[in-house]
């Protein structure tokens, strides 16, 4: 089983997984620190059955929200869910995506962040597609030591998906010219949020 596979075979119950009681709060608080100052269009990168999207419309209410997956089962249940007009839908990984560059004002990467195939390289897609001045925001409910622990309790194709350090993440978007705004890491959350500069 590859790790689409995995994600398809996850995406009929994914709403009922345990999570912490504060995991609301924590996703709402997420949202708010990601779409700060009402970005236009909002991409969400490995979106699921779009578990940020009820967040993202209440702070953003006339945006539009693309919600990215590479599962199609994810995509299916996420689209059954979410019919408004401004909630668009694309069925791809990040590096093969077709989206124009420079299209979004921010990006958001929640509970994502390890399982891209290559890091790097989604990174210069990420940071392509931002506008002058857009924002991206990686967001976990865990520390980078608790989540990759719980990868490796897994097992199978997510056992290695590994999130780096919150500010060794940070050294990587300075590398890629982004401006690092807020850089937090506690056992119990991971935020990270970077702009890319107008000039």
């Amino acid at each position: 089983m590859d790790k689409r596979e995995f994600f398809d075979s996850l995406a009929a119950d994914w709403p009922g997984h345990p999570e912490p009681e504060d995991a609301p709060a924590k996703r709402a608080q997420f949202v708010a620190l990601a779409t700060e100052g009402s970005p236009s269009r909002i991409l969400d990168v490995g979106c699921g059955t779009g578990i940020l999207v009820p967040d993202i419309l209440m702070q953003c209410p006339s945006s539009t929200i693309v919600e990215l997956d590479f599962a199609p089962e994810m995509i299916v249940r996420n689209r059954a869910k979410h019919s408004q007009p401004n909630v668009l839908f694309v069925c791809s990984s990040i590096e093969e995506a077709q989206l124009d560059p420079e299209s979004f004002d921010a990006v958001l990467c929640f509970n994502v962040m390890p399982h891209l195939d290559s890091l790097d390289a989604s990174l210069r897609k990420l940071v392509q597609l931002l506008m002058p001045g857009g924002r991206l925001s990686v967001g976990h409910l865990m520390g980078s030591a608790e989540v990759n622990a719980f990868h490796a309790g897994a097992g199978g194709p997510i056992q290695r998906d590994h999130l780096p350090p919150v500010e060794r993440l940070a050294s990587l978007f300075r590398l890629l010219r982004l401006r690092v705004q807020i850089a937090e890491e506690r056992p119990d959350w991971y935020f990270l949020r970077a702009e890319r500069p107008v000039t």
